[in-house]
């Protein structure tokens, strides 16, 4: 065992190693090389994905679009609305970036010097240009005009405008230019090894998280051995304790793992061990998207691909994993929280293990129902806004602006359903009731399957699933909060002995609470309260029986049964409806031999 455990490890070692050698047989250019990689995609650039149709956006009464050079937004123009009916009101601005963008991509092309580069500013036709004055492989030619609407826009003079944009087009045409002449001088020596070393790097990496996986399985297994065993002996010894189950030793971190939450479930640990196993699974993923994403971004000829690679797909998979870990990071948290709840109230209410166990089951449900109702909540919200920002070029803040008006209609709307949801905050707050309870709301009762913060569903006698608004329960009977009570209720016979009775009742009652079963099930004595109406029917006796919650039921059957039984042996008769008739004398009542003649009574049992 321990030379299979030298030898993973050993193998780990190597191909660390061989990975630090790798790095160590490139060093003497690395240095060069890293100087030659372009900057890491900055959040616009990866977030706005080139497209010549859809980009423009309303500023004020005006449209403004990015210009772009080698997928970089290096400035903004803007126009009035186009007015012809035959183009959408964007369309100028779209022809104004699409000119610029088409000059700036010729003066790259043209250029194989980047220090022979030059851009001026100047006036033409009474207008201020920012222009590439004749020098070697371009001719003088005008990249933009600052319009009115350009100063209306930045709120700057056209002149300070044009010395700006002037400095920003110098420095993204020398980059880029740069990035191409180096892509041609240094590629054999620089950017095809660098291409394969960080290539190198990925198989590297996902390789490492490839062998995490297999000590997450075997970690897993190993527990699932462990519970299998514990249920083997628990079920050969009921009375035996599962802590006294020996541990193996903890692999590779998980020792420090299961020793800092020391109550966790053997279930949960599954569950921890499920949300890491997805957490490499998705890192293999995010570091294939990533890194190919980098490498196309790394060259200009493919940087439009890295970066539509390496923008949506790659927010939308960190949105996912955000709210997929927040999801199972925060089950994992309520559920170990209510579970430290239950034992340390244990200890101070100890006869009230079943109460603080059917509230766990409530608030883990509701709480669990909030987590991921918020997560995924905000993973809409930051979907939404990538998308409508990337590909339809909607700021979120503006959609915000209006739903403040819109929120207030829908409150308004839907104030039902705040009112389910306050109610149901009430309701776990004050502990009205929870799963497995027994409650009668109105004419509706039955047990307690499902409860959060909008509903509640109870099952009923005939097995039918009710569903009870939470906004609508204004008045709850709980029938199996804490203790419960059957409530027997009998009529002995006139002709009987109802001290007899009173006492042939108590005796099946205490009987009752000296059998192991019924004597968990009932919390005190049977109290018999003795005689609660006399009738015509009989003498009423009535008895108290207290139980543990939903147990009335099934101690009641049994101890009718029980009574009836005895009241057989003991000859103790049940009482039985008797009335009085009394009939006026009428002749056409008179027997045959006409004996009565006048009132006449009979009793009639």
């Amino acid at each position: 065992m321990m030379k299979g455990k030298f030898y993973r490890f050993h193998r780990v070692i190597k191909w660390f190693a061989i990975g630090l050698l790798a790095v160590g047989m490139f060093a003497p250019w690395g240095t060069a090389a890293i100087a030659q990689l372009p900057p890491l995609p900055t959040f616009q650039d990866i977030t706005r994905v080139s497209n010549p149709r859809i980009r423009a956006r309303a500023c004020a009464n005006l449209f403004c679009a990015p210009v772009r050079l080698d997928n970089r937004s290096i400035l903004e123009v803007t126009s009035q609305p186009t007015i012809s009916p035959d183009h959408p009101q964007d369309f100028d601005v779209q022809q104004r970036v699409q000119r610029i963008e088409k000059i700036l991509m010729s003066i790259v092309a043209a250029v194989e010097n980047p220090d022979t580069l030059g851009i001026e500013v100047g006036i033409r036709n009474d207008e201020t240009v920012v222009y590439a004055p004749e020098q070697p492989q371009i001719q003088d030619q005008v990249i933009i005009t600052i319009t009115d609407f350009d100063s209306l826009h930045q709120g700057q003079s056209k002149k300070a405008i044009a010395k700006q944009w002037r400095d920003t087009i110098y420095q993204e045409l020398y980059r880029s230019i740069s990035e191409r002449r180096a892509f041609q001088q240094y590629f054999w020596n620089r950017k095809l090894p660098f291409t394969l070393l960080f290539l190198g790097i990925i198989i590297l990496s996902s390789w490492i998280l490839w062998q995490v996986q297999k000590i997450i399985d075997r970690e897993n297994q190993r527990i699932q051995n462990l519970s299998q065993t514990a249920t083997d002996i628990i079920e050969a010894d009921p009375n035996s304790d599962p802590k006294i189950i020996p541990k193996s030793r903890f692999k590779f971190g998980f020792n420090q793992i299961w020793s800092r939450l020391p109550n966790l479930s053997p279930n949960q640990k599954k569950q921890v061990i499920q949300f890491l196993r997805q957490v490499t699974q998705w890192g293999q993923i995010f570091i294939w998207l990533g890194g190919l994403a980098y490498l196309l971004y790394y060259y200009p000829a493919t940087r439009a691909i890295g970066v539509a690679l390496g923008g949506v797909p790659l927010s939308l998979l960190v949105y996912y994993l955000i709210v997929i870990a927040s999801i199972k990071i925060s089950h994992l948290s309520i559920e170990y929280s209510l579970q430290e709840w239950v034992n340390q109230s244990l200890f101070k209410y100890p006869n009230s293990q079943q109460r603080f166990l059917s509230r766990q089951i409530t608030y883990m449900a509701a709480l669990k129902g909030l987590a991921s109702f918020t997560s995924y909540f905000v993973g809409i919200l930051l979907t939404l806004n990538t998308i409508l920002s990337s590909v339809f070029n909607i700021q979120m803040n503006e959609i915000l602006t209006g739903v403040g008006v819109i929120g207030f209609a829908l409150t308004y709307i839907f104030q039902s359903t705040i009112k389910d949801v306050l109610n149901g905050c009430l309701i776990l707050w004050s502990d009205q009731y929870a799963v497995g309870d027994v409650i009668a709301v109105e004419d509706k009762s039955g047990l307690v399957e499902y409860i959060n913060l909008y509903i509640t569903q109870i099952r009923n006698l005939d097995g039918n699933l009710i569903t009870i608004p939470n906004g609508s329960i204004s008045i709850v009977e709980n029938m199996t909060k804490n203790w419960s009570r059957v409530n027997f209720t009998i009529e002995v016979a006139y002709d009987s002995d109802i001290r007899k009775a009173m006492e042939v009742m108590k005796q099946v009652g205490e009987e009752m609470l000296q059998e192991p079963h019924w004597r968990n099930l009932i919390l005190e004595l049977p109290q018999v309260l003795g005689v609660d109406a006399v009738s015509h029917r009989g003498i009423l006796v009535r008895i108290w029986i207290t139980t543990q919650p939903v147990k009335q039921w099934e101690v009641g059957r049994e101890f009718r049964c029980r009574v009836k039984e005895a009241f057989d042996r003991e000859g103790i008769k049940i009482g039985i409806p008797q009335q009085t008739l009394w009939h006026q004398g009428y002749h056409h009542l008179l027997d045959q031999n006409g004996n009565h003649g006048g009132e006449f009574s009979s009793s009639v049992n």
